[in-house]
């Protein structure tokens, strides 16, 4: 059984370093957002004004507090076409899935 002192310490030391990793949290944070989001800005380069446009009333739908109904056929085409430039951007960028990608970006994604 640890001493008080021996104990105090311990939790001293983990206190300190759970204190730093709680600090750069915001930065890392910040970075994956960045990251993805710019891996989303050169796939969005890729479609076309109709398909931005669709993707936009999804968006706007969203941010009114809509609740988000099943996407029309033009949206539904909307969504796989910025899907697979997102695919083609990644892959571009040397990552072989976009799975690979967003490990990299520190998102772990878990199955349901």
């Amino acid at each position: 059984m640890p001493s008080g002192l021996s104990a105090r310490f311990e939790m001293t030391s983990l206190g300190r370093r759970l204190k730093r990793l709680e600090a750069a949290l915001p930065a890392i944070s910040k970075l994956v957002v960045e990251r993805n989001g710019a891996m989303l800005d050169l796939a969005r380069q890729r479609l076309s004004r109709e398909d931005l446009l669709a993707i936009r009333g999804i968006v706007l739908r969203g941010a009114q507090g809509h609740q988000l109904a099943p996407y029309t056929e033009r949206e539904s085409e909307a969504m796989k076409a910025l899907t697979n430039a997102f695919q083609q951007e990644v892959q571009k960028a040397g990552y072989a899935t976009v799975r690979e990608f967003q490990r990299s970006c520190g998102i772990e994604l878990r199955s349901a």
